[in-house]
């Protein structure tokens, strides 16, 4: 008789198509998230006809490029089959921000000039998620010139927060003076 051998070898191991059955439950990314394949299954329809219902896993998506905003066409690869379906990245906005700590240095003498360092933000995103900021931040209110406190206002992401500063005159005034001798003990 006839030697099916080679035709059962390529009907055991061979897939015609594969299709979509389900998408996976995330298609939104923010820039930086990691691509989830929650949810996202194929039908693999065998040369016999037969069908197999397959979980796909990260190591079968191409094409996810979590720095690049845009919609993006991922191919899902089975076998030797591919498909293909859309996802989108974006720019994720915080929802709020707070300070999470104020500069290290927040009083000033006349004349000196705005010192950051120490100024972290916390943005709230509106899946509840935090992240703490100490890059891009802009900070208004700040004048040297003018003695007292001062409330600066901190943008990010197009939210903003507030913390006080001091400016004390360097020049003392002749009570402020006075003041100093008469509260010495010689």
């Amino acid at each position: 008789g006839k030697d099916y051998s080679s035709y059962y070898w390529y009907k055991d191991l061979g897939i015609s198509s594969i299709n979509i059955k389900s998408y996976p439950t995330k298609v939104s990314y923010s820039v930086g998230d990691e691509f989830d394949v929650s949810g996202l299954e194929i039908e693999a329809v065998n040369f016999d006809g037969s069908v197999s219902v397959i979980e796909v896993t990260s190591g079968m998506i191409g094409g996810f490029d979590t720095y690049r905003k845009d919609i993006q066409k991922l191919t899902i690869t089975y076998g030797n089959c591919t498909t293909t379906f859309e996802i989108e990245v974006v720019e994720i906005k915080p929802a709020s921000i707070n300070i999470k700590s104020k500069p290290v240095k927040t009083s000033y003498f006349t004349g000196e000039e705005l010192d950051l360092s120490g100024l972290e933000i916390e943005a709230v995103y509106s899946d509840g998620s935090t992240s703490v900021i100490i890059s891009d931040i802009i900070v208004n209110g700040f004048d040297s010139s003018i003695v007292g406190t001062q409330t600066l206002t901190v943008t990010y992401g197009g939210c903003t927060a507030t913390f006080e500063v001091e400016v004390k005159n360097l020049i003392l005034t002749a009570d402020e003076v006075a003041n100093f001798i008469k509260s010495r003990p010689y």
